[in-house]
């Protein structure tokens, strides 16, 4: 139905019953380009394959980055399903393996001959 009516995206159902990140990111992308209702159609269309629960989140880092157009939240999408979930964190004995670094102190004018060419 929307490919054949593309303005009607405004009231689109998955709008309307969406999460509201999907009701902000239409309405900012429609602010940023507003006669491409078709691009915002595909963009919707997303959640086909990806979940709304997905493409809420990833309409939500497009829009922190201003990025309204298909190939951007496609790409977002992307990294998301690639990144898988997110690490716990290096534990102490999985730390234990690399060796202790020492670093000295080095003073400020070890690297004064950086800014000597200024000078002169």
């Amino acid at each position: 139905m929307l490919e054949r009516k593309p303005r009607a995206v405004a009231h689109a159902a998955v709008i309307a019953r969406g999460a509201p990140e999907i009701t902000r990111y239409r309405d900012e992308f429609l602010a940023a380009r507003p006669e491409d209702y078709r691009e915002l159609v595909a963009i919707l269309r997303l959640g086909e394959a990806a979940g709304l629960d997905r493409l809420a989140a990833a309409l939500a880092t497009a829009r922190r980055y201003h990025a309204y157009d298909l190939e951007s939240v496609r790409a977002v999408l992307a990294m998301d399903a690639a990144a898988g979930p997110a690490p716990e964190g290096l534990a102490a004995a999985a730390l234990a393996r690399f060796p202790e670094t020492v670093v000295e102190h080095v003073g400020s004018d070890a690297y004064a001959w950086l800014t000597e060419g200024e000078a002169r």
